[in-house]
């Protein structure tokens, strides 16, 4: 019966890493199929944060494996961002990379900030972005041009 009953207890699903791999998937599958808002990822990260401190726990999964599945679902200007907040030195290096607090900590904050854009936008009744833009991420996205050679076309 016990084992029944961990098989059905939402709060026990929360502690496999199978649960954390479904959720990745879903994500990654809203980000494929539609425009991913600056409150999906919130929901996103915050939901991942919550997995993941219940794996830690139970001692399923390592560190850098959950930092490795965070910045994998992480849509492509978001993920470029963290991944070179990742290494400490000039090279990426598996084995001296920071932290997922610290990495996490640079996601949160990056996206808040754009979210905070998103709102500014909206309040102010701008409306659409220019032609040639896709979001308001000073990045590139992936196969798009910079946002200088944007602006000079």
């Amino acid at each position: 019966m016990l084992k029944e009953y961990y098989y059905t207890d939402s709060d026990q699903l929360l502690h496999t890493t199978s649960y954390l791999e479904k959720y990745i998937k879903d994500f990654k599958s809203l980000e494929e199929s539609s425009y991913t808002t600056q409150a999906q990822i919130h929901d996103y990260c915050r939901g991942f944060y919550e997995i993941r401190t219940k794996c830690k726990e139970s001692d399923n999964i390592t560190e850098k494996a959950l930092t490795f599945k965070f910045l994998y679902a992480l849509p492509q200007n978001l993920k470029i961002k963290a991944m070179r907040f990742t290494t400490k030195g000039a090279k990426f290096n598996l084995d001296d990379m920071k932290s997922f607090e610290e990495i996490y900590t640079n996601v949160e904050n990056s996206y808040a900030v754009l979210r905070d854009i998103d709102e500014l936008v909206q309040e102010q009744g701008i409306g659409e972005l220019p032609a040639g833009f896709k979001s308001l991420d000073l990045d590139y996205a992936a196969g798009s041009m910079p946002i200088d050679k944007a602006l000079s076309t």
